[in-house]
């Protein structure tokens, strides 16, 4: 299960566009297979398996839902690390040009 990705879990080739109609359909088909009511009278192995199932199928669908969570969780399966929860800072020259950017369009008239 957790050897899965994202896409895989509902049938799709990793791309960053995607169909999110499409993709919330998916998303209740595969529910419909594994949610935990449907194995209130199972063992509790079985219901412990369906609550797993229905976990990791929720995460990827707000993964996939989500298109900077998307295209992190592609750069990463590239090989392409992104670190965005752990680089914060920028280039002093690329921070000055959007200053000057932002003075530039402040002093634009309507």
């Amino acid at each position: 299960m957790a050897n899965l990705s994202p896409f895989a879990i509902f049938g799709l080739e990793p791309r960053f566009r995607i169909d999110l109609e499409d993709l919330a359909r998916r998303h209740q088909s595969a529910m419909r297979k594994v949610h935990p009511d449907l194995f209130a009278g199972r063992s509790a192995a079985e219901r412990r398996v369906a609550e797993q199932w229905s976990t990791r199928i929720n995460e990827c669908y707000e993964l996939l839902r989500n298109p900077v969570a998307r295209g992190a969780w592609l750069c990463e399966a590239a090989g392409c690390s992104v670190e965005a929860e752990t680089r914060t800072s920028m280039p002093a020259d690329f921070l000055v040009e959007q200053l000057e950017k932002r003075e530039a369009l402040e002093s634009v008239d309507d």
